[in-house]
């Protein structure tokens, strides 16, 4: 404000020394002779002045209008880069969350496989645990009092029992390429026989299945060769 009322106190101090300049010539003149000023001289150079002083102070006003929308184009770029920054630090952190849940997800999955792996193995242990006391028990309980000899088997020729059709073959004859079997001999009672005493036999059951026989001992499917529940005995 001060700066815009000084080009105005100039130009009254001017138009005042240029009222007062022309009397002042005059007493100079009836005191010099030799020295002549001209009113209009004095106007012209107060003129002169006055639009140079009204020059600066329209120059120092647009000045101030320049600095000021510098001003507001440097905090409009300001406020601008603080929310561009923002922007970017929002998507970082979002980035960072979607992360961190992706790899808790991939976790969570890989220990539910984990714990699923564990339990199918427990159960398939337990499971094979069980067949084989099974079958254990089978071969223990079997009645000998109720079971067929061999002498009555190689006679009848078929046997039918529990659901079961048994027939039979050497060993000596068709030996059969499943009978390559750890403690594999022939029992007491004629039949050929593994070494935990099961009956070794042939049919389409999965390997391994036990059949219960009436020939004094469950037999174990080891060999191909009949369909269904045709079982195949092999003796001695």
């Amino acid at each position: 404000m001060k700066k815009n009322w000084l080009p105005v106190g100039m130009l009254s101090v001017l138009f005042i020394l240029g009222n007062a300049l022309p009397t002042y010539a005059q007493t100079q003149t009836e005191d010099t002779p030799n020295v002549t000023i001209k009113k209009s001289d004095i106007n012209t150079s107060a003129n002169e002045l006055g639009v140079k002083l009204v020059s600066l102070t329209t120059n120092s006003s647009a000045l101030t209008t320049l600095k000021n929308d510098i001003a507001q184009k440097e905090e409009a770029a300001r406020i601008a880069a603080e929310q561009e920054a923002a922007r970017i630090a929002a998507e970082q952190e979002a980035a960072r969350v979607a992360a961190e849940q992706e790899a808790a997800r991939v976790a969570a999955e890989q220990e539910a496989a984990r714990v699923a792996a564990e339990q199918k193995a427990a159960e398939e242990a337990q499971a094979t645990a069980e067949q084989k006391a099974a079958e254990e028990v089978q071969v223990q309980s079997t009645v000998s009092s109720g079971s067929i000899s061999l002498s009555s088997f190689l006679t009848q020729g078929v046997v039918y029992s529990n659901g079961y059709k048994f027939t039979y073959y050497s060993q000596s004859v068709l030996p059969g390429g499943g009978l390559s079997i750890p403690g594999r001999h022939v029992s007491g009672a004629g039949y050929v026989s593994d070494g935990d005493g099961y009956i070794v036999a042939a049919g389409s059951l999965p390997l391994g299945t036990v059949v219960p026989t009436p020939f004094g001992a469950s037999a174990k499917i080891y060999d191909r060769g009949t369909t269904g529940n045709h079982i195949d005995i092999y003796i001695r």
